[in-house]
């Protein structure tokens, strides 16, 4: 038979006093409450995942596909768009730095550190 309080001695490395009934009594009453909340928390989250698993596995896999090749050619689209502004961007900045104007080259070298910096954060 399990001694407890042997077993608490030897978890806690002294020597425990049992504790009064009524703090005993609110202490399990306590832990039983968390428990019953733990269950109906996982009972809901069991039903979540559930309810997920039914609305894709009632996908058509097909469609899933085609929305994910579209989505991806629309990135595809975006990365060339910038990639283009990063090269309009490049040719402006060479070009200001070849003019005579200074604050045309230092416009230039504002808006290249600038875009750079938002381009940094994607």
């Amino acid at each position: 038979m399990l001694d407890f309080k042997e077993e608490l001695n030897q978890l806690l490395g002294q020597e425990t006093q049992p504790l009064p009934r009524d703090e005993l009594a609110e202490m399990v009453s306590a832990g039983q409450r968390i428990l019953a909340s733990l269950g109906k928390k996982q009972t809901e989250i069991s039903l979540q995942v559930e309810e997920i698993y039914d609305i894709v596995g009632h996908m058509d896999t097909a469609v899933l596909q085609e929305a994910m090749r579209s989505e991806k050619r629309r990135a595809d689209m975006l990365v060339d768009a910038i990639m283009g502004l990063c090269d309009i961007l490049e040719d402006f900045c060479a070009y200001a730095k070849g003019s005579e104007d200074a604050e045309l080259d230092r416009q230039a070298r504002v808006i290249w550190r600038n875009s750079t910096a938002l381009l940094d954060h994607c």
